[in-house]
Protein backbone atom coordinates (compact mmCIF):
# COMPACT_ATOMS: atom_id res chain seq x y z
CA UNK A 1 0.00 0.00 0.00
CA UNK A 2 2.28 2.71 -1.30
CA UNK A 3 0.90 6.21 -1.75
CA UNK A 4 1.46 7.67 -5.18
CA UNK A 5 4.10 10.43 -5.01
CA UNK A 6 2.05 12.56 -7.41
CA UNK A 7 -0.74 12.96 -4.86
CA UNK A 8 0.64 16.36 -3.84
CA UNK A 9 0.38 17.89 -7.33
CA UNK A 10 -3.42 18.07 -7.62
CA UNK A 11 -3.70 18.91 -3.90
CA UNK A 12 -1.48 21.96 -4.31
CA UNK A 13 -3.00 22.97 -7.65
CA UNK A 14 -6.64 22.73 -6.58
CA UNK A 15 -6.04 23.72 -2.96
CA UNK A 16 -4.48 26.99 -4.08
CA UNK A 17 -7.24 27.56 -6.65
CA UNK A 18 -9.96 26.82 -4.08
CA UNK A 19 -8.34 29.15 -1.56
CA UNK A 20 -8.25 31.89 -4.18
CA UNK A 21 -11.93 31.34 -4.99
CA UNK A 22 -12.87 31.59 -1.31
CA UNK A 23 -10.89 34.83 -1.08
CA UNK A 24 -12.68 36.18 -4.15
CA UNK A 25 -16.02 35.16 -2.66
CA UNK A 26 -15.20 36.93 0.61
CA UNK A 27 -14.15 40.12 -1.19
CA UNK A 28 -17.27 40.19 -3.35
CA UNK A 29 -19.57 39.74 -0.36
CA UNK A 30 -17.60 42.19 1.78
CA UNK A 31 -17.57 44.99 -0.78
CA UNK A 32 -21.25 44.44 -1.52
CA UNK A 33 -21.84 45.08 2.19
CA UNK A 34 -23.20 41.59 2.86
CA UNK A 35 -20.96 40.63 5.84
CA UNK A 36 -19.56 37.29 4.61
CA UNK A 37 -18.74 36.12 8.16
CA UNK A 38 -22.49 36.14 9.02
CA UNK A 39 -24.08 35.50 5.64
CA UNK A 40 -25.67 32.09 5.00
CA UNK A 41 -25.21 32.44 1.25
CA UNK A 42 -21.48 33.03 1.78
CA UNK A 43 -21.28 29.91 3.96
CA UNK A 44 -23.10 27.81 1.37
CA UNK A 45 -20.81 29.18 -1.33
CA UNK A 46 -17.77 28.14 0.76
CA UNK A 47 -19.22 24.62 1.05
CA UNK A 48 -19.74 24.51 -2.73
CA UNK A 49 -16.23 25.84 -3.44
CA UNK A 50 -14.57 23.36 -1.08
CA UNK A 51 -16.63 20.47 -2.46
CA UNK A 52 -16.02 21.48 -6.07
CA UNK A 53 -12.25 21.73 -5.69
CA UNK A 54 -12.10 18.48 -3.71
CA UNK A 55 -13.94 16.75 -6.55
CA UNK A 56 -11.59 18.26 -9.13
CA UNK A 57 -8.47 17.28 -7.18
CA UNK A 58 -9.61 13.71 -6.53
CA UNK A 59 -10.87 13.22 -10.07
CA UNK A 60 -7.67 14.59 -11.61
CA UNK A 61 -5.50 12.36 -9.42
CA UNK A 62 -7.58 9.32 -10.30
CA UNK A 63 -7.57 9.94 -14.06
CA UNK A 64 -4.24 11.66 -14.72
CA UNK A 65 -1.84 10.29 -12.12
CA UNK A 66 -3.17 6.93 -10.96
CA UNK A 67 -4.31 5.02 -14.07
CA UNK A 68 -8.02 5.58 -13.44
CA UNK A 69 -7.80 3.86 -10.07
CA UNK A 70 -8.62 5.39 -6.69
CA UNK A 71 -8.66 3.79 -3.29
CA UNK A 72 -10.44 5.35 -0.34
CA UNK A 73 -7.15 6.25 1.35
CA UNK A 74 -6.01 8.06 -1.81
CA UNK A 75 -9.13 10.20 -1.76
CA UNK A 76 -8.86 10.89 1.96
CA UNK A 77 -5.18 11.82 1.78
CA UNK A 78 -5.68 14.02 -1.24
CA UNK A 79 -8.81 15.59 0.25
CA UNK A 80 -7.09 16.40 3.55
CA UNK A 81 -4.14 18.01 1.79
CA UNK A 82 -6.45 19.98 -0.49
CA UNK A 83 -8.89 21.36 2.10
CA UNK A 84 -6.16 22.11 4.63
CA UNK A 85 -4.35 24.12 1.96
CA UNK A 86 -7.57 25.93 0.98
CA UNK A 87 -8.33 26.70 4.64
CA UNK A 88 -4.78 27.85 5.32
CA UNK A 89 -4.65 30.16 2.32
CA UNK A 90 -8.02 31.66 3.20
CA UNK A 91 -7.04 32.12 6.86
CA UNK A 92 -3.77 33.86 5.99
CA UNK A 93 -5.69 36.19 3.68
CA UNK A 94 -8.34 36.79 6.36
CA UNK A 95 -5.66 37.69 8.89
CA UNK A 96 -4.00 40.09 6.47
CA UNK A 97 -7.36 41.58 5.56
CA UNK A 98 -8.24 42.19 9.21
CA UNK A 99 -4.81 43.59 10.08
CA UNK A 100 -3.78 45.50 6.95
CA UNK A 101 -6.64 46.14 4.52
CA UNK A 102 -9.34 47.04 7.05
CA UNK A 103 -7.77 47.81 10.46
CA UNK A 104 -11.22 48.76 11.84
CA UNK A 105 -12.61 45.35 10.92
CA UNK A 106 -12.43 43.95 14.44
CA UNK A 107 -14.17 46.96 15.97
CA UNK A 108 -16.89 46.86 13.30
CA UNK A 109 -17.26 43.10 13.80
CA UNK A 110 -17.72 43.55 17.55
CA UNK A 111 -20.21 46.42 17.09
CA UNK A 112 -22.29 44.38 14.63
CA UNK A 113 -22.23 41.34 16.92
CA UNK A 114 -23.40 43.42 19.89
CA UNK A 115 -26.16 45.00 17.78
CA UNK A 116 -27.26 41.53 16.71
CA UNK A 117 -27.22 40.35 20.31
CA UNK A 118 -29.26 43.37 21.45
CA UNK A 119 -31.84 42.71 18.75
CA UNK A 120 -32.33 39.19 20.10
CA UNK A 121 -32.13 40.06 23.81
CA UNK A 122 -35.66 38.96 24.71
CA UNK A 123 -35.31 35.65 22.91
CA UNK A 124 -31.96 34.92 24.54
CA UNK A 125 -32.95 35.83 28.10
CA UNK A 126 -36.53 34.55 28.35
CA UNK A 127 -35.61 31.06 29.64
CA UNK A 128 -32.61 32.02 31.76
CA UNK A 129 -32.81 31.02 35.40
CA UNK A 130 -31.27 33.53 37.73
CA UNK A 131 -30.44 37.04 36.61
CA UNK A 132 -31.07 37.43 32.84
CA UNK A 133 -29.36 40.85 32.82
CA UNK A 134 -26.18 39.37 34.29
CA UNK A 135 -26.26 36.59 31.67
CA UNK A 136 -26.77 39.11 28.88
CA UNK A 137 -23.94 41.31 30.13
CA UNK A 138 -21.62 38.28 30.22
CA UNK A 139 -22.47 37.61 26.58
CA UNK A 140 -21.66 41.20 25.63
CA UNK A 141 -18.38 41.06 27.59
CA UNK A 142 -17.51 37.85 25.74
CA UNK A 143 -18.08 39.54 22.39
CA UNK A 144 -15.98 42.54 23.43
CA UNK A 145 -13.12 40.19 24.31
CA UNK A 146 -12.88 38.71 20.79
CA UNK A 147 -9.42 38.99 19.25
CA UNK A 148 -8.15 38.92 15.67
CA UNK A 149 -6.51 35.55 16.23
CA UNK A 150 -9.83 34.09 17.40
CA UNK A 151 -11.53 35.30 14.21
CA UNK A 152 -8.77 33.81 12.06
CA UNK A 153 -8.87 30.50 13.93
CA UNK A 154 -12.67 30.45 13.64
CA UNK A 155 -12.47 30.95 9.86
CA UNK A 156 -9.85 28.18 9.56
CA UNK A 157 -11.77 25.69 11.70
CA UNK A 158 -15.07 26.26 9.87
CA UNK A 159 -13.48 25.48 6.50
CA UNK A 160 -11.58 22.47 7.87
CA UNK A 161 -14.80 21.04 9.31
CA UNK A 162 -16.51 21.46 5.94
CA UNK A 163 -13.61 19.55 4.37
CA UNK A 164 -13.77 16.81 7.03
CA UNK A 165 -17.44 16.37 6.24
CA UNK A 166 -17.14 16.35 2.42
CA UNK A 167 -13.90 14.42 1.86
CA UNK A 168 -15.11 10.95 2.92
CA UNK A 169 -18.26 11.25 0.80
CA UNK A 170 -16.33 12.35 -2.28
CA UNK A 171 -13.69 9.66 -1.71
CA UNK A 172 -16.39 6.98 -1.56
CA UNK A 173 -18.05 8.24 -4.73
CA UNK A 174 -14.81 8.26 -6.74
CA UNK A 175 -13.16 5.11 -5.39
CA UNK A 176 -12.59 2.21 -7.72
CA UNK A 177 -14.48 -0.93 -6.73
CA UNK A 178 -12.27 -3.78 -5.47
CA UNK A 179 -12.22 -6.83 -7.73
Amino acid sequence: MKINPYIKKPAIQFGASGGAMMILSFLVFFYLGMQPWRNLISFILDVVIIGFFLVLAIREFKIKYNSNELRFYHGMTLGFLTFFLMSGIYSVFYGLFISVVDPDFLLNYIDLAIQDLNSRKELLTENIEGDPELFFQEQINGIKAITTSQLIFDAFIKRVLIGFFLTPMISIVFRTPQQ
